[in-house]
């Protein structure tokens, strides 16, 4: 079989396994659920919006995805496998398996027979090295151009020499949608060398990856634009909305203005997000730190749904992310991201993570070397070992399911 029809089968193995019905009835909620339980199971996190891609559900995404291998490895270990490469293994016809035993026989053979042939050429000095571009290795380059900026939008150039890697090669941009539904953008390589360019139209940092034909990576970019100061976006649907400062900062409290809002087409009867992110250079210590935050949510009144606060530091290397629920819906919490510490919300009570609407409240992360706390409301609620950094701090995001208020944010 070829890999994409091990990849369907694997997928179709997920499916009954879980039982909860054909994969493309799931909504949203049961590929959160199935990331958790591939973490859980394997050790690797695998984004719901890669699942979604994998069971052919992303609307950003149509073409056959195939995955990295550390994200099949995760895929291999929740069905009960050790690998990617036992799962195949096991999957393998018996009828095929001693065609495929007397080639790898007959493959040992031809490279011995040529190793003895090469050592017989060298030992006598036959120069024919230079001559023969399968002696030679090839330069290898993945470099960028104007990876970090304050403007927006902002083009980058990306150059590479891939000249000794099997092709086909591509370059993910991780510029994934900002409502997490579509996948990343994704660029094909099929030559030795050559440039691309890219462009990015929100201020946040990038990963930008090399990966082989089976989507290991093999070099990574990092792209970062900057702010100046805190800006404000809000998203609903295709709109995409960044907000004038005057209309969303007023006495030190940033609040995206409603009138405003509804002046830009921002329709209330339907979901929206409201996005405040400070992407600078600060000076705090990302091993000893105290982050702190005033906020106040205005959940949508009258529609039973779950509001959300997240707030998140990010770091060059990482960031950690808290999920605040809406009172009654911490059941709905998917996970709280300490770095590489992820706390599932369906097998770790998060209780003490839910927030009541339209009540200020104040929330406290503190990083001291390997543990992090977390206090709400002046309680602490949660005590951790860290023991992974997320390097130099470069933001803050803080976003609201519906609207909010944001005051007294301090890090240091």
């Amino acid at each position: 079989m070829i890999e994409q029809e091990y990849l369907k089968k694997c997928l179709s193995e997920i499916e009954g396994k879980l039982q909860w019905g054909a994969s493309h009835n799931w909504t949203n909620r049961e590929f959160t659920e199935l990331s958790i339980l591939v973490s859980e199971k394997s050790g690797i996190s695998i984004s719901t919006s890669s699942l979604r891609r994998l069971f052919g559900r992303s609307t950003d995404y149509q073409k056959p995805y195939n995955p990295q291998l550390e994200t099949k490895n995760a895929l291999a270990k929740f069905l009960d496998y050790n690998s990617w490469h036992e799962y195949k293994q096991k999957k393998i016809p018996e009828s095929n398996k001693s065609a495929i035993t007397k080639k790898r026989v007959l493959t040992i053979a031809i490279i011995f027979g040529v190793s003895i042939l090469v050592a017989i050429i060298l030992f006598y000095n036959i120069n024919i090295v230079s001559k023969n571009p399968f002696f030679l290795k090839g330069d290898f380059n993945f470099s960028g151009k104007d990876l970090v900026s304050n403007e927006l939008p902002h083009t980058i150039l990306v150059k590479y020499n891939v000249s000794e890697l099997e092709k086909p090669l591509y370059i993910d941009w991780d510029d994934v949608s900002p409502d997490a539904t579509g996948g990343s953008d994704y660029e094909i390589i099929t030559s030795d060398s050559g440039s691309f360019t890219h462009t990015y139209f929100f201020k946040d940092k990038y990963d930008i990856r090399l990966l082989d034909k089976n989507h290991n990576t093999v070099s990574t970019l990092q792209a970062i634009m900057y702010s100046n100061s805190w800006e404000c976006y809000v998203y609903q649907g295709e709109t995409k909305l960044l907000t004038d400062s005057l209309y969303f900062i007023c006495d030190s409290v940033m609040y995206a203005d409603n009138a405003y809002l509804a002046n830009k087409g921002i329709d209330f009867t339907k979901p929206y997000r409201v996005i405040y992110r400070n992407l600078s250079q600060f000076s705090a210590d990302a091993n000893n730190y105290t982050f702190s935050v005033d906020f106040l949510p205005e959940f949508r009144q009258g529609y039973i749904e779950c509001g959300h606060v997240q707030i998140e530091v990010i770091g060059s290397g990482g960031g950690n992310l808290i999920t605040l629920m809406q009172n009654g819906c911490t059941g709905q919490l998917g996970a709280i991201y300490l770095n590489k510490v992820i706390l599932s919300g369906k097998k770790t009570d998060l209780s003490a993570f839910a927030v009541s609407d339209r009540v200020w409240q104040n929330l406290k992360l503190h990083v001291r070397n390997d543990s992090t706390f977390i206090s709400l409301r002046d309680q602490n609620i949660l005590s951790i070992d860290s023991p992974s950094s997320i390097e130099n701090i470069l933001g803050i995001r803080i976003e609201f399911l519906g609207n909010g208020m944001v005051k007294n944010i301090s890090l240091q």
